[in-house]
């Protein structure tokens, strides 16, 4: 028999016939989390199968937002270590900006500045890591399909946000970027 394949938010529905029965998997699409297969439902039929899956799948998400921490100065819930290790794992990160990320990492509740990112990955201009940080908050907040914070220190840097948040500035003014804890845990946890 012919195998059903449906877009659902992040996942590629597929159902058919599996050994005489209905089933429904869900697999992340490139791009969304990298775990490949997430969920499998059996129904009478595929379309019950599919709406078994659907509800597993709402179901998650639900358990997953109720677990995230609300960030108020950023107006963020900050996704959880398992939103960011999927986000790592699908996110297609440049080895530069996994360079900042490790580095961020590391310098814990201490922060890091525009320009230490910059030293770390190369580049020679802290706007320059500016520009690649905030893409990586873009291309995480994708892979884990999270709406980016209503604020941040410039318009341009609201979705670096997504990876830190700001800090105590330091003696000589330098503005901070503390990485959200969840994230730093993340890192350390997965090999990127």
């Amino acid at each position: 028999m012919a195998t059903i394949s449906i877009d659902y938010g992040k996942f590629m529905l597929k159902a058919g016939q599996l050994s005489g029965t209905w089933t429904a998997r869900a697999f992340l699409r490139q791009g969304a989390g990298g775990r490949g297969f997430a969920h499998e439902a059996t129904g009478k039929d595929a379309d019950l199968a599919i709406e078994a899956l659907k509800a597993q799948i709402d179901e998650e998400i639900q358990q997953r937002l109720s677990r995230r921490r609300h960030d108020e100065s950023m107006g963020f819930d900050v996704p959880t270590v398992e939103d960011y290790t999927d986000g790592l794992r699908g996110a297609g990160l440049t080895d530069k900006q996994l360079v900042m990320l490790r580095a961020h990492a590391a310098a814990a509740d201490a922060g890091l500045t525009a320009q230490e990112l910059a030293e770390v990955a190369g580049y020679r201009t802290f706007s320059t890591a500016n520009l690649h940080y905030n893409k990586a908050g873009k291309l995480m907040a994708e892979a884990m399909d999270v709406t980016a914070p209503e604020t941040g220190p410039a318009e341009d840097q609201v979705l670096t946000g997504v990876l830190a948040r700001s800090g105590a500035a330091r003696e000589d003014g330098e503005f901070v970027w503390v990485m959200h804890p969840e994230l730093r845990e993340a890192v350390k946890a997965t090999a990127i």
